[in-house]
Formats: structure tokens, sequence, C-alpha cells
């Protein structure tokens, strides 16, 4: 294996080699992780949405909207 004589040479393919895709992993991970966060936010507001219909209605059916 040949190693590049340069030392810039050198670090531009380390950084190729590991910088970049440890980037790109990382910027996966924060996106799948605000999705996640996300979704949990959703849920708890629609799980609170559900409990506030059961309250009102003094049933256990699906709350019904009022937007008809």
């Amino acid at each position: 294996m040949a190693l590049p004589p340069d030392l810039i040479t050198l670090l531009a393919a380390l950084f190729m080699l590991f910088g970049v895709p440890l980037i790109l992993f990382s910027i996966v991970l924060l996106y799948t992780g605000y999705v996640r966060y996300d979704a949990e936010q959703y849920l708890e507001e629609l799980e609170a949405e559900a409990e506030e219909g059961v309250d009102e209605h003094g049933d256990e059916g699906v709350a019904e909207s009022n937007d008809q």
C-alpha cells in the first residue's frame, strides 16, 4: 500500500474515509431523532384530546370533532 508523500493529501484521504461518513451518519441520526420526538409529541396531543373527549361526554367512545 502506497502512502501519499505529503501530509495534506494524507489528511484529506483520512477525512474522506472517516469524516464524511461520520458527518452523514450524524445528520441521519439527528433527523431521525427529531422525527421520533415530533411523533411522540403528536401522539401525546392525540391522547390528551381523546381523554378530553371522554371527560366531556362521559363515555369511552372516540371524541367527535366539532368541525362539521
